[in-house]
């Protein structure tokens, strides 16, 4: 997959054209979304890291799946640099690039789970507020608390009712234990989009997007077991599907991936002042 640079602002012309178009759509029958690839598409080179400004790079990768390959980008973050927001509007939820909008954040990126009635299967936690209940004994939390950025396994470490957390967001599987160790756990092995994020060893947030042609979750963790684009701590599979998006926007680079439903919950970076 080629990273399409495309004028941020050109790109944000596009934003207000899905948003409108989305808006327009809600007032008719829902639209089937493309369906999944059958056939991988063929390994494409893989460039390095692009930084589009301090603390925040991408890079176009592929997974090995079968006799060919499945496109992926990769988006690396700094938490030093940005803040983590988690947003949640089970009234209003959008796709990806109405998000980016609304919050006009540098990166926006689908969160976990949800129910047909918009709330989150697990944890979250927005500005300070939680909503709903913890996993218990499995899934994993990406978390904020006083300013610093964790990603762990809830059945290694529990949530504990009362913590005092800025930002979260929970869901399952973990896909690499702390320390990068692959994970146990049975899903069905089916090929769909998926949106995933790890925790370097920089402390460095990298979310995985695949959109084209699609990965099963055991694929998807094999290949950051032993993938060499950066040194995995630990990983965590988020909503993917219909959910999987991403925005980016950061001076005159802009990159969109658009979610092919709307969601109630993304999480949002911005530059720290």
């Amino acid at each position: 997959m080629k990273i399409r640079r495309l004028p941020a602002v050109f790109l944000l012309a596009m934003l207000l054209a899905a948003s409108l178009a989305c808006n327009a759509a809600a007032l008719a029958p829902t639209p089937t979304p493309p369906p999944t690839a059958t056939e991988p598409p063929s390994p494409t080179p893989n460039p390095g890291w692009v930084t589009l400004q301090p603390g925040l790079e991408m890079r176009s990768t592929s997974i090995p799946m079968g006799s060919g390959a499945v496109s992926a980008t990769l988006v690396r973050v700094d938490p030093g640099l940005y803040t983590m927001r988690v947003h949640y509007d089970p009234v209003n939820p959008a796709t990806i690039s109405t998000w980016q909008i609304r919050t006009g954040a540098a990166l926006v990126v689908n969160g976990g789970f949800f129910t047909p009635e918009n709330t989150p299967l697990g944890l979250l936690v927005a500005d300070s507020v939680p909503v709903g209940t913890s996993f218990d004994g499995f899934g994993g939390m990406l978390s904020v608390s006083d300013g610093l950025v964790t990603l762990r396994a809830l059945s290694m470490q529990p949530y504990v009712p009362g913590e005092p957390l800025e930002q979260a967001v929970q869901s399952r599987p973990v896909l690499l234990y702390p320390g990068a160790e692959p994970a146990d756990f049975n899903f069905p092995d089916e090929i769909d989009r998926r949106t995933a994020v790890a925790l370097d060893t920089s402390g460095r947030l990298v979310f995985v997007i695949v959109d084209r042609g699609g990965v099963s979750l055991y694929t998807l963790r094999d290949w950051l077991a032993t993938q060499t684009d950066f040194e995995v701590g630990a990983a965590l599979n988020l909503d993917g599907g219909g959910s999987t998006g991403l925005t980016l926007v950061a001076g005159d680079e802009a990159y969109l991936v658009e979610s092919w439903t709307t969601l109630p919950i993304v999480l949002a970076f911005y530059p720290i002042e």
